[in-house]
């Protein structure tokens, strides 16, 4: 089947096109094939002050023109909760003057799309976009009521949805209003628990035939569900689960590195004063030890062991409190600067346990693509100028075309404890193919070391 999908505001197809690919890869079997068509906006925007990094990489896009003054339009808005109980009333609280002023465009412009393609016969869309495709899917139904005219649309998925705005008084089509206007095509609804706007997309719901309609919660946030191989492969046996955190500060991904970086919002982990996103990423991808150098020294030679950054007992804070709010978690996995500071965190409990006695929370580590851990102020704690070292079981992800930060991390590891396993990739977190297997059974193996080591 085909599908036309529809990102959220203040997006665009590149977004949504990386948001949705493990769904679509999910999809193609050897049984069945799916194709997805992607579709901007037509109102070109600018992301709220403050929220560029948010957003991403430009342009972007937005699909409902609700005549709002910056400051007050509805994305602005959707910041603020609110208080009443029942989700209709919170769109009415929140978003109750919104009114969609180009209602007979935007339903042209995806008409225009849609008799294009005449394979397409769903459609997935998130957020804005969902309230812009239940939309014109009541659209299709009225036409066909009052024209006879052939639907095209026969199910549609809506991701941490907005309901649907009306033909006449282009408000919010809500379930109390008494109104006869209902989805009655198949339907799935996908949100999560933890979504602050979660009322929006129950109110979507209920406007929508309940014996044809499908709640699915991911247990997430206002987000499209990713969920990687290596993820699924120590869930499927109840290995492992896992728990993941955003780190703390915002960030902007170089331009022309979205694929490359994905979908936003972005985030890195220290706080570098003066350092770009792009001069950091220019760097690192550079560096390569083709020189008969140690890796310390190759290292030192590309990035200077001057850097500086500010936040780091706030990350350490940071990842204190995690733990302390999710008390069954006894490791870590981080991935190239989150390694890093994954490492660097472990240093520190082992440090405390030394000078205080504390039990320590982690038990064992899994580093993708990793660089050295980082010292409280500026630099990197390399091997050749420490003696003390991580004593936990650890696992070492590495591709052999990667750079050789991953080559001193390992080094300042107990040998005894430490294993290393090369992808044959470069600086990169496997997607898929054998090495998922064989990656996963290692794992498997670091739990099964840690559990006797206990």
């Amino acid at each position: 089947m085909q599908f036309l999908c529809l990102h959220g505001a203040i997006g665009n197809t590149d977004n949504i096109t990386i948001q949705l690919a493990p769904l679509l890869k999910e999809l193609n079997t050897e049984d069945s094939e799916t194709t997805f068509h992607y579709l901007n906006g037509p109102l070109l925007v600018r992301p709220p002050p403050g929220f560029e990094a948010y957003f991403g990489v430009g342009p972007h896009y937005r699909w409902i023109d609700d005549g709002q003054k910056s400051g007050r339009s509805s994305i602005d808005r959707v910041r603020d909760l609110p208080t009443s109980e029942s989700n209709d009333d919170a769109v009415r609280e929140v978003l109750g003057d919104i009114r969609c002023h180009n209602y007979a465009e935007l339903m042209a412009y995806i008409e225009e799309v849609l008799n294009k393609n005449p394979e397409i016969g769903g459609m997935i869309a998130y957020s804005e976009g969902a309230a812009a495709a239940a939309t014109y899917i009541l659209d299709e139904q009225r036409r066909q009521r009052d024209d006879g005219r052939e639907r095209q649309i026969k199910c549609a998925m809506f991701v941490g949805g907005w309901p649907a705005m009306r033909r006449d008084t282009k408000e919010f089509i809500l379930a109390d209003d008494g109104g006869d206007e209902m989805i009655d095509i198949p339907t799935l609804h996908v949100l999560g628990a933890n979504d602050p706007f979660r009322y929006g997309s129950e109110a979507l719901y209920e406007t929508c035939d309940l014996d044809a309609a499908e709640f699915f919660d991911m247990g997430k946030g206002h987000t499209l569900p990713r969920s990687g191989p290596l993820q699924k492969n120590l869930a499927a046996d109840d290995t492992a689960s896992f728990y993941c955190v955003n780190a703390p500060h915002a960030a902007i991904a170089p331009p022309g590195q979205i694929e490359y970086f994905g979908p936003p919002p972005h985030y890195r982990w220290l706080d570098y004063p003066g350092v770009t996103e792009g001069a950091l990423f220019t760097t690192v991808r550079g560096a390569r030890n083709t020189s008969h150098t140690t890796p310390e020294e190759a290292l030192r030679s590309v990035i200077s062991n001057d850097i500086a950054w500010t936040n780091y007992y706030d990350l350490m804070k940071y990842i204190d409190e995690t733990l302390e709010k999710n008390p069954d978690i006894d490791g870590l996995v981080g991935y190239s600067e989150g390694a890093s500071i994954a490492a660097a965190y472990i240093l520190r409990e082992q440090q405390r346990e030394q000078e205080t006695g504390r039990t320590r929370r982690i038990k064992c580590a899994v580093f993708l693509a990793g660089i050295p851990p980082v010292n409280s102020e500026r630099g990197f704690i390399f091997a050749d100028e420490r003696e003390d070292m991580i004593d936990l079981p650890t696992v070492h992800v590495v591709g052999a075309n990667g750079g050789f930060g991953a080559d001193c991390l390992y080094n300042i590891c107990d040998p005894d404890a430490a294993y290393f396993f090369d992808t044959g990739k470069g600086h990169t977190i496997p997607r898929g193919g054998p090495v998922i297997d064989e990656l996963g059974d290692t794992i498997r193996e670091l739990i099964q070391r840690t559990r006797e080591g206990l």
